[in-house]
C-alpha cells in the first residue's frame, strides 16, 4: 500500500479528492441550513425553500460547458482556484443575506439566491478544473480512476453533509 501512495501523481490525486470532498461537504451542509432559513427565518414556503436550495444546481448545470472551455484554454488548476474563490464570495453573499439590515423579506431572499447562483458557478469551475488537472496529471489511461475517485469524494460528501449539518444545528442551534 505504501508503494502505491509513493507514486506522486496518485498521492496528489488523493489530496485533490480530499479537497473536492471538503468543498462538496460545505455545499451539502448548506442545503438543510438554507431550507430551514428560508422557511423559518424568512417565513417563506416550501417552494421558495426548494428554489433556494436547487438554484445552485441549475447554475452548475448551465455553466458546466463554460467551465470546461475555461479549463481547456487556461488549465484545470486555474479553473479550480477560480471556482474555490467563487465559493468564498458566494459564502459571503449568503452570509450577508442574513444580516438584520436587509430585514427578513424579499431583499434577503434575493441576496441569498444571488449567493446560491454564484455557488453553482464556483462549483462548476472547481469540479471541472479539478477533473481536468487530475486527468492531465494521471494521463488518459487513468481517466476512469480519476472519475471513480472523484465520484466517491463528491457523493460521499453529499451523503455526510446533510446529517452533519443537522447535528450541528442540534448542537449549536438552528439558524431559525
Amino acid at each position: 500500500m505504501s508503494n502505491v501512495l509513493q507514486y506522486s501523481p496518485l498521492r496528489r490525486l488523493v489530496w485533490m479528492t480530499v479537497a473536492l470532498f471538503l468543498s462538496y461537504l460545505a455545499v451539502a451542509m448548506a442545503m438543510p441550513a438554507v431550507a430551514v432559513h428560508v422557511s423559518r427565518t424568512l417565513g417563506m414556503g416550501n417552494v421558495a425553500s426548494g428554489l433556494a436550495v436547487g438554484i445552485a444546481f441549475l447554475s452548475t448545470i448551465l455553466s458546466r460547458g463554460w467551465a470546461g472551455r475555461l479549463a481547456d484554454e487556461r488549465g484545470g488548476k486555474s479553473g479550480m482556484f477560480r471556482g474555490l474563490a467563487l465559493y468564498g464570495l458566494a459564502s459571503l453573499l449568503c452570509l450577508a443575506s442574513s444580516l438584520p439590515v436587509l430585514g427578513h423579506g424579499i431583499v434577503s431572499y434575493a441576496v441569498l439566491l444571488a449567493g446560491r447562483l454564484m455557488l453553482g458557478l464556483g462549483e462548476s469551475l472547481a469540479l471541472v478544473g479539478m477533473l481536468a488537472w487530475s486527468m492531465a496529471m494521471m494521463g488518459p489511461a487513468r481517466s476512469g480512476l480519476v472519475m471513480a475517485v472523484f465520484g466517491m469524494g463528491m457523493y460521499g460528501a453529499f451523503a455526510a453533509g446533510g446529517p452533519l449539518a443537522c447535528g450541528c444545528c442540534r448542537t449549536w442551534g438552528s439558524p431559525a
